[in-house]
């Protein structure tokens, strides 16, 4: 009996130090020291190269991680502790250094030569993308819902007391898609925000700091449609549980004269302020929330029509398919207009 109770102690034993040491097959835990994201300190410098513009740029990114680093500008020369969770990086090639922090993985700040005036070149820029947008809009909405071929063709009024924004614009520092139709997600960026990334500015005037190139790319090909509008232009307006998600549910649930597309109506205005001879020329760029979406997207089934180059003030202009009928509506002679009887309908779209 003893001699079992030996031999089950030891067994014990053993099991209890193979778990401690993590030697017990493939749920073993390694005793060894956790890689390090970036190599040991260099006295020499391996990527002289890197500390250059095209280098540092790339520290400009969101969340750059502390593991790309070396990848980027090789071994640091100095490596330390600042803080109990961040550590600090430098870099030297004669008289150049580059001092980076990290914590968590991610690098939180950089002090590069040269930081300061790189940062300033593209806030103004960003600044300057941003406050052009109303005479942009105001431009697309009078030509053919299409952007200007040139800066010189806008109205700049609102930079006047902005020196350095009328400087960034007059130097290119500011791009537009020149000529082209206004129906795409980017409105204007800085001019190397597709090279090495940076700011954009979007087509409802909400700006973003950084995209780096294949997302630009990505979203400088996007042309609007109801399927493409931003998603939080939809989530931060979409409808409650319970409430219609529908114009034909909305209508369902209006008493009056409101159930006659009063509603639909409202929402497809502001995609008609470009007064499009088709509909390529539709304010998609407009849209601003859920409902327009939706209207926009009947607009593309068809199921709501526009009568493309006539005046919007002049007779039926809008409505939905399947008019002239009894209890329906038209946008007419410039305002929404329901018609309850048949005969009413027919003579107004007849104008």
């Amino acid at each position: 009996m003893r001699r079992f109770s030996r031999s089950f102690l030891t067994l014990a034993l053993s099991a209890f130090f193979l778990l401690a040491c993590g030697c017990g097959g493939r749920n073993s835990r390694s005793t060894s020291s956790p890689e390090m994201a970036v190599p040991a300190p260099s006295k020499a410098n391996t990527k002289p190269e890197a500390l250059s513009r095209a280098g540092y740029v790339r520290l400009e990114q969101p969340d750059f991680a502390e593991s790309e680093l070396a990848n980027v500008f090789g071994p640091p020369q100095e490596v330390s502790s600042e803080s109990k969770d961040t550590k600090k990086y430098v870099w030297i090639s004669g008289k150049t250094k580059l001092t980076v922090f990290v914590k968590d993985g991610k690098v939180i700040s950089s002090f590069y030569p040269g930081q300061a005036e790189e940062r300033a070149r593209r806030n103004v820029a960003y600044q300057a993308a941003a406050a052009i947008m109303t005479p942009v809009r105001d431009y697309v909405l009078k030509n053919g819902n299409r952007f200007p071929a040139k800066m010189d063709e806008l109205d700049l009024a609102p930079l006047k007391g902005h020196p350095e924004m009328m400087d960034a614009l007059k130097r290119g520092e500011v791009v537009l898609p020149w000529g082209k139709s206004a129906n795409r997600l980017v409105w204007a960026h800085w001019k190397e925000t597709p090279q090495i990334g940076g700011p954009y500015v979007r087509f409802d005037g909400k700006g973003f700091h950084y995209a780096g190139p294949p997302e630009f790319a990505r979203l400088e090909a996007i042309v609007l449609t109801a399927a493409t509008i931003p998603a939080d232009l939809i989530e931060q307006s979409k409808p409650d549980p319970g409430e219609p998600k529908t114009f034909a549910a909305h209508d369902k649930k209006a008493v009056g004269v409101s159930a006659q597309g009063f509603f639909t109506a409202g929402n497809l205005t502001p995609l008609l302020t470009s007064k499009p001879a088709n509909a390529d020329e539709i304010a998609k760029h407009m849209v601003r929330n859920y409902w327009h979406t939706e209207v926009l997207r009947l607009l593309e089934k068809g199921d709501l029509i526009v009568r493309w180059g006539r005046d919007p003030k002049r007779g039926v202009y809008a409505y939905p398919k399947g008019f002239p009928m009894k209890e329906s509506w038209a946008i007419y002679n410039g305002n929404w207009a329901p018609f309850d009887r048949l005969e009413n309908a027919q003579k107004a779209f007849d104008e």
